[in-house]
């Protein structure tokens, strides 16, 4: 069965109170996006039809991540990518007369060189330090997030034993685990370390602004860095989750809602979002919904998001505005993908009608019945938009074997012998990949080039292969599992194999460009 309006409202409540901080927001996807989980493999070298398949499905999750994201509602109806935003700022930006002195120069490239190394073919890398600090700040977040999810459903329990043994028993076992991975991160993660040489990084950066900007436009370059797509000649730059290991056994974690937990979020949800789903007087017919959770970071080597934040630049218009600032942002980017949330094992408990056994089945797809804000939006969407944005089966097309290998890029006047090779079905993520125009939106599905036509591999893509980590055990804290009731034998659950995407985790963006006007411009 499909989660009702007032479950979803009370679904969102939570998730908003789990993984948004005080710099994110949260956007739900409004069609369901369910994958196998071959569909989110992206370098796999097993053999050659397989790795084409997994570049086929690197270039479809790359376009789905750098979607503009506008509102609380996912739905994409436009090509508008971060990748074009970022790169007219490359591309257009002036700066003031700066230079670092000699001993700044010297503190700037101390930072530089603790925080980045030189990797496959030269191309920076992060440090040893830093992929700790991401390893430790990992763990940290998944640890903070386990216990908000499980903070909302034992402060909202109706059972005085279940309140009782969260209040002694398991809110001090999570306090113990977050102190311990704080702890893990300030000493084995380099916290504060590779704080302080980020921070110098940034100030010394702004001191030699051409020098800072050239070093970030050479991690964009379209000949080494971009990927094409031979069937619709669609740019994409290479974009993955991290850690690696997100989606396997171990990075999983607990999230229910209880009926008393439904009531009590949908009480405290806010009036303009009880209006959205239409909550106000309806009484929900679920009686609890329980899956399995595990974010992710979206690492995107071609992109530094100093970019947005720094104030030594401007456009020769000062009239043009990435982001105006405000709460919501709005303009050219607003805002960004940071981070995504994937659920799995997505099970629905129907209230027990009179007369009759209690009925569990498997949610039908998980999504969430917005009410968009933006009347625009709302006209210009066409049923192709719902079809476009969500995932389609298709049987593999027959292929030859073939062994591909991670090689480096030849120089673009190298010519290379063309060969032939049969077709990818489409990746299961689809996105739009034209312009809208007029008043309906124009989308095709994101489907994968033949290697032939493209470049195995472009330098971006071996960098973020190359720059996974893997996650720590999350080792999570269980309750006592209290005695099994015996209730009337319900009907089988049915396995759900899916992966959701529950939520884009998205960042807002202050005044871009905010140029600093002590600068000498």
């Amino acid at each position: 069965m499909a989660l009702d309006s007032m479950v979803q409202l009370a679904l969102i409540a939570k998730a908003k109170r789990v993984f948004e901080t005080e710099d994110t927001f949260l956007s739900f996807p409004v069609t369901p996006l369910a994958y196998e989980k071959g569909d989110l493999e992206f370098f796999s070298q097993k053999t050659g039809p397989d790795a084409l398949q997994s570049q086929a499905n690197l270039q479809a999750f790359s376009r789905l991540v750098n979607l503009i994201p506008r509102d609380e509602a996912w739905l994409p109806t436009e090509t508008h990518f971060l990748w074009d935003e970022y790169k007219k700022v490359l591309d257009g930006a002036i700066f003031p007369s700066s230079i670092r002195t000699p001993e700044e120069e010297v503190k700037f490239q101390e930072a530089k060189s603790y925080l980045h190394v030189p990797g496959e073919g030269g191309f920076p890398t992060d440090s040893p330090q830093v992929i700790a600090y991401r390893l430790h700040r990992d763990f940290h977040y998944m640890v903070m997030q386990e216990y908000n999810a499980a903070k909302s459903t034992g402060e909202t329990a109706e059972d005085e034993a279940e309140k009782k043994q969260w209040q002694e028993v398991d809110e001090p076992a999570f306090r113990a685990k977050i102190i311990e991975a704080e702890n893990k991160w300030i000493h084995e993660g380099n916290k504060t370390e590779v704080e302080i040489a980020r921070s110098t990084e940034a100030r010394l950066g702004a001191k030699s602004p051409g020098l800072t900007w050239d070093d970030w436009r050479s991690k964009m370059m379209p000949l080494i860095d971009q990927v094409t797509g031979a069937q619709d000649n669609f740019g994409v730059w290479p974009s993955s989750f991290t850690p690696s290991n997100a989606l396997e056994e171990g990075s999983w974690l607990p999230f229910s809602l209880s009926e008393a937990e439904v009531n009590a979020l949908i009480n405290e949800a806010p009036a303009e979002l009880r209006e959205r789903f239409s909550a106000d007087g309806k009484v929900s017919s679920v009686k609890s919904v329980t899956l399995e959770f595990s974010s992710a970071a979206i690492s995107r080597p071609w992109f530094v998001s100093d970019v947005f934040q720094a104030r030594f630049w401007r456009f020769t218009d000062a009239t043009k505005l990435i982001s105006n600032g405000s709460t919501p942002p709005s303009g050219d980017c607003p805002a960004y993908v940071v981070a995504i949330v994937f659920a799995r094992k997505v099970v629905v408990e129907q209230k027990q009608a009179q007369n009759t056994r209690p009925n569990q089945n498997v949610s039908g797809g998980l999504h969430f019945n917005y009410v968009v804000k933006d009347q625009n939006m709302i006209r210009r969407v066409d049923p192709t938009v719902s079809r476009a944005v969500q995932p389609q089966r298709m049987n593999p097309q027959p292929m030859q074997p073939q062994v591909m290998r991670l090689q480096p890029l030849r120089p673009q006047n190298t010519k290379m012998a063309p060969r032939t090779v049969a077709p990818v079905r489409p990746a299961g993520i689809r996105v739009p990949t034209q312009p809208t125009g007029g008043g309906g939106a124009l989308l095709r599905p994101g489907v994968a080039a033949t290697v032939g036509t493209q470049q195995n591999y472009s330098r971006a893509m071996l960098y973020l292969n190359a720059s996974m980590y893997t996650r720590l055990s999350l080792n999570p804290v269980k309750k006592p599992m209290p005695p099994p009731a015996k209730p009337p034998s319900a009907p089988p659950t049915i396995p759900d194999k899916n992966i959701y995407i529950l939520a884009f985790i998205c960042r807002p963006l202050s005044k871009c460009p905010n140029p600093d006007p002590t600068l000498q411009w």
